[in-house]
């Protein structure tokens, strides 16, 4: 008779909003270059990482780590960082300029094994929200945490599912930004739209990236399912993956978590055996 433990990893095939690995990289391979252009300027959580890194003394893992934008940054303050992305493309933009103490390699995090263990790992940016299956959250985990060094620390990020409006289910257009892609000599206008499902907290979201050069309009759109997890449901996956949860913020600045926290932020280190 399976356990109530056994219960817990198995996914249910009947949900909506279930997407392989390939199709997630497909996803992201078409908008990596909007990807970048969105993010590439991003420094909200640079210090938080840091401060981290300055405590462990490196070197550092970044899951989910898409062009390398958190990876970069420390090994260019001179720790060695390794990215772990499914995205060929985004891969290929972040390795595009070389960095010394930096290595981005293409893989599933959701199970990998590079033969190394590191004393800071994380997922960044809300990384985490595009593994859908409770299976494959705990696959996630348990990869990460066997790669943390015996008194390393595992971080992870995430949008706190508070801070959305999980109940809105009406599609709506929204436009995001509109910005010069220098690189491309292109203006990129940005807009999303959300279906919600609140039974399963998955959120689809719909980008369209309206590129006008030279008179003429380029349209690109992808589709990504995106799961929100809440505080006590992290926590206890990441104690099934063997990991304690030692702080949680509600930012990058070490804000005390609450209901109108817009991050969700762990750090975790090994349970005690």
């Amino acid at each position: 008779m399976a356990s109530s433990t056994d219960a817990l990893e198995e996914p249910d095939p009947g949900r909506r909003g279930r997407f392989p690995a390939a199709l997630l990289a497909l996803g992201y391979d078409e908008l990596a270059r909007y990807y970048e252009l969105e993010y590439a300027d991003y420094d909200r959580d640079l210090p938080f990482y840091h401060e981290l890194i300055r405590r462990t003394s490196g070197p550092f893992l970044d899951l989910g780590c898409g062009t390398g934008r958190v990876a970069r940054s420390l090994a260019e303050a001179g720790f060695e960082a390794v990215g772990l992305d499914s995205s060929e493309d985004m891969l290929a933009i972040g390795r595009s300029t070389p960095v010394a103490n930096l290595q981005l390699l293409r893989g599933d995090m959701r199970g990998f094994d590079l033969g190394r263990a590191f004393p800071l790992v994380a997922i960044t940016l809300n990384a985490f929200m595009h593994v859908i299956d409770l299976k494959d959250q705990l696959a996630t985990l348990r990869s990460a945490a066997r790669h943390v060094t015996p008194n390393g620390l595992f971080v992870i990020s995430t949008i706190n599912p508070y801070s959305v409006s999980l109940q809105d289910t009406e599609a709506k257009l929204i436009h995001e930004f509109t910005m010069d892609d220098p690189l491309a000599g292109s203006r990129v206008s940005k807009f999303s739209a959300r279906e919600v499902d609140t039974a399963d907290q998955i959120e689809r979201v719909t980008f369209f990236y309206d590129e006008v050069k030279d008179g003429q309009l380029r349209r690109t759109v992808t589709t990504l399912d995106f799961r929100y997890t809440y505080r006590y449901e992290l926590e206890l996956l990441l104690q099934r993956a063997g990991l304690r949860v030692t702080r949680v913020y509600g930012g990058y600045d070490l804000e005390p978590y609450d209901i109108t926290s817009s991050v969700l932020l762990m750090v975790a280190e090994h349970a005690p055996a």
